[in-house]
């Protein structure tokens, strides 16, 4: 049984706007890492970050499909990724979230960690929105898209 229109127009609009509360959040913890230095303890990234969203333990060399050895990792990044909401091969894609199998996200904020448990190297994000991202973020504009994505199934425009 096909998914009728109005449910999948509000699961696209529930996934743009959980997406783009996280982005938000996001962006700001990539602007609070900004005052975590080398060097620094797990407890000050903590007090200034919070909890990491994923951490990759160490991996030491001669690990079966690894080419090198890899410090270990705190990650800050989002679920969902907006840019796979829609999709030319797939069109509309009900589940646009971040797979990170092998490694991080372009986006995504990563600490690196030494032996003694201080801070390595941050690699922050440079989060720019595209002129195409602040498209999600305009509700007017947003609707549009939602419209125009479903009007080949209706054969009608919705707004």
């Amino acid at each position: 049984m096909p998914v009728p229109l109005e449910i999948k127009a509000i699961w696209f609009i529930l996934l743009s706007l959980l997406g783009s509360l996280e982005r938000v959040h996001h962006a700001r913890e990539a602007t609070r890492s900004a005052t975590i230095g080398i060097n620094a303890h797990q407890s000050e990234v903590l007090q200034h970050l919070g909890e990491p969203d994923y951490i990759y333990p160490a991996r030491p060399m001669g690990i079966p499909f690894s080419n090198s050895p890899k410090p270990m990792q705190w990650l800050y990044g989002t679920s969902l990724n907006l840019q796979y909401l829609y999709t030319p091969w797939v069109g509309p894609n009900p589940f646009p979230v971040n797979l990170r199998i092998f490694a991080f996200a372009q986006d995504d904020l990563v600490i690196d960690w030494n032996d003694e448990g201080r801070v390595a190297q941050i690699n922050t994000p440079h989060l720019v929105a595209s002129e195409s991202e602040l498209r999600w973020l305009r509700p007017l504009d947003f609707l549009w898209l939602i419209s125009q994505l479903f009007q080949a199934e209706t054969n009608s425009i919705l707004l």
